[in-house]
């Protein structure tokens, strides 16, 4: 599988290839206000690393969870 240099099929999403071929995996998300933001981005980091581990058979050395937005 080719990622080329980065990846990016949808907004808030960025794929790309460290130099020892592995991925890393930028999200950007938005939360509701009162959500618990440690507990909700290590959810996502744990999830998202192990299911595109999981579909492409390619380590994922990092993921960055990156909130930019928060509503009422």
């Amino acid at each position: 599988m080719t990622l080329g240099k980065a990846f990016r099929k949808n907004k808030g999403v960025l794929i790309r290839t460290d130099k020892d071929g592995g991925l890393i995996v930028d999200l950007h998300i938005k939360v509701t206000y009162g959500t618990n933001i440690t507990a909700a981005v290590n959810s996502i980091t744990h999830k998202v690393g192990f299911t595109v581990e999981e579909a492409t058979g390619i380590h994922v050395n990092k993921v960055n969870v990156y909130v930019d937005e928060m509503d009422a």
